[in-house]
């Protein structure tokens, strides 16, 4: 399974920071045609991501398009336009309903059959911003099967719902968990909100360590300089590393012998010991 620690975030609107982006050492390229782009550029920020995505090479990076709200005609433009350059996913912006995934959708299932490319092969990792999206999390996650992520934007939330931001951000710490839990729980990855420290790496690298130890697998970011400090921030200390290999090869010596309860360092271990080394090395990049 791929990782997705970093989706770099950059404006349609501006070809060259777009073009900076590519050679970028983020996982995910995330292309920005919503909040990013004013009204009047919409058309040509469409266009270009167009053309970016049928014609730029992104030295392997995932190409994850965030569109406009679904419910608006521009929404509804990305979601015809964008399909014929085959986005690895789509982020539907400002989502409130699970509707808007259905019909999403059922558009992308239609431009998939008429170009005749693969049915579900773009997925869709909404962002989820508002007080109705965090509530009906559960239906919006199993209203289609494109679902593989979702983001967490919690500017726009905390104008939603009245949430009145501190720099320790405790008044998040309940959403982040329910997002996670859900998310996991139902199988789909979860996405941090983007950090505004462009000149802070301990503060950044200390949220995005936060946000990794309550199980989130990666983290937007809005500057090429964030992405090295969020990788590092989502890397298991080498410590752990080290135990995760350890239990993973006395599990392979206890299942030859028939056992599946042993000791290691003194300590007993069993299956979710297992399956906790197991995530540790997915998270280190290594097979477990």
């Amino acid at each position: 399974m791929r990782q997705h620690r970093t989706l770099l975030i950059t404006t349609c609107a501006d070809e060259k920071l777009l073009a900076k982006q590519r050679t970028a050492t983020a996982d995910v390229a995330f292309l920005e045609l919503e909040d990013g782009v004013l009204a009047d550029q919409k058309a040509e920020a469409r266009a270009r991501c167009l053309d970016a995505l049928q014609n730029w090479d992104y030295q392997g990076k995932e190409r994850w398009v965030r569109i406009n709200q679904i419910t608006t005609l521009d929404g509804m433009r990305d979601l015809m336009e964008l399909v014929p350059g085959r986005p690895d996913a789509l982020i539907p912006g400002k989502l409130r309903s699970k509707d808007e995934i259905t019909v999403a959708d059922y558009i992308l299932s239609r431009r998939e059959e008429e170009l005749g490319l693969p049915a579900g092969e773009i997925k869709l990792c909404p962002m989820v911003e508002s007080g109705p999206a965090v509530i009906n999390l559960k239906e919006i996650i199993t209203a289609s099967p494109r679902m593989i992520g979702v983001c967490l934007g919690t500017e726009d939330l905390s104008v939603d719902v009245g949430i009145m931001r501190t720099e320790e951000e405790r008044e998040l710490e309940w959403v982040r968990g329910h997002v996670v839990m859900t998310c996991h729980a139902l199988g789909v990855e979860c996405f941090d909100v983007a950090s505004v420290k462009l000149r802070e790496p301990k503060a950044l690298w200390q949220e995005a360590r936060r946000v990794y130890h309550m199980g989130y697998d990666g983290k937007m970011c809005i500057s090429p300089t964030q992405v090295d400090v969020i990788h590092d921030a989502f890397t298991p200390e080498p410590e752990k590393i080290a135990w995760a290999q350890k239990i993973i090869k006395a599990a392979a010596e206890a299942e030859q012998q028939g056992t599946s309860v042993f000791a290691v360092d003194g300590r007993m271990v069993d299956y979710p010991f297992i399956e906790q080394a197991k995530q540790i090395l997915r998270r280190a990049g290594q097979d477990a």
